[in-house]
């Protein structure tokens, strides 16, 4: 598991006032007395206590949640092997990755763009973006949170009708509720069809707390978008975008994914809840999931 970075415990209490080198210890002292959990480094539950405000008890949470969700859902996390037929089948399809620069207030850009609509598969896309997620999370330098940027593009009718409401609502609240990252906001360019949006967004709303909820930003214009996403850190896609453009970008990112193969191969048999371990009093707190109902579709009535 080489891929996770040291934590350099004086350089983040630099960065970060908040942060108690007293919390890591406590929090693997925790770890041990929840057999159903795996073991994690201490830069990882930094990452987790970062995406927490560095609230112990809701590293926690985090912690127990994440690996929980992972394990419920072998399909999008059982084999992670980045170097498969389905998953380059998907990186062809469409690009999900952080772009090489940060913006000027040091904010990584996690960019989404679909180049051909009518390929596009939804359990594919979940389960590409988490291994770029765990990439992001864990090999690379922690930032002052995550930026999205979705083209729409590529999202069409036809793709918006094969998506699946209530499995996106789960990966929105695992996304924005567990994992070791923080969001900041999400950027929406290139919308073609406005009912497609107000959908898109009806459908996340709900799942985000308030301060993120009212940080979706449609954009008209690659002007609008320059405004808090500057020229040099937008692909050469966009009139005025100063990076490669972005099925280059792309194909270096997925070079980049497959270096780290190792990784996630044993990520899958590693990073695991065993829950016939799991402490009688220390129950599965799934429902925040939404995992109880029927799947559906989306409905363009």
């Amino acid at each position: 598991m080489d891929i996770i970075r040291k934590l350099d415990v004086a350089l983040m209490s630099k960065r970060f006032p908040d942060f108690d080198q007293n919390d890591i210890q406590n929090i693997q002292i925790w770890l041990k007395k929840c057999p159903h959990l795996p073991k994690l480094t201490d830069y990882e539950i930094f990452r987790f206590l970062h995406a927490a405000e560095f609230s112990v008890e809701a590293a926690k949470t985090r912690i127990d949640n994440f690996y929980t969700f992972r394990t419920k859902f072998p399909q999008y996390f059982g084999n992670r092997d980045p170097d498969t037929e389905e998953i380059e089948y998907i990186s062809e399809v469409m690009t999900q990755m952080k772009l090489p620069k940060e913006t000027p207030d040091g904010h990584s850009i996690i960019y989404m763009n679909i180049f051909d609509s009518q390929r596009f598969t939804q359990r594919l896309y979940l389960k590409l973006s988490n291994i770029c997620g765990d990439l992001e999370c864990f090999a690379d330098d922690i930032t002052e949170g995550f930026i999205y940027l979705i083209d729409m593009k590529g999202f069409t009718f036809s793709t918006f009708a094969t998506l699946n409401l209530t499995e996106i609502h789960k990966f929105v609240v695992y996304l924005t509720e567990t994992y070791p990252t923080k969001i900041k906001h999400a950027h929406f360019i290139n919308a073609q069809f406005p009912i497609i949006m107000d959908k898109l967004l009806n459908m996340i709303r709900p799942a985000l707390r308030s301060e993120l909820a009212n940080n979706l930003h449609v954009h008209s214009s690659v002007e609008s978008l320059a405004k808090v996403i500057p020229y040099e850190c937008l692909p050469s896609d966009y009139e005025g975008g100063q990076l490669k453009n972005s099925r280059e970008l792309s194909e270096e990112y997925r070079k980049y994914l497959l270096q780290h193969r190792d990784f996630f191969v044993e990520e899958a048999k590693q990073r695991r809840v065993d829950e016939k371990l799991r402490p009688a009093k220390m129950k599965s707190n799934l429902d925040i999931f939404g995992l109880e109902g029927n799947f559906k579709k989306l409905d363009f009535d």
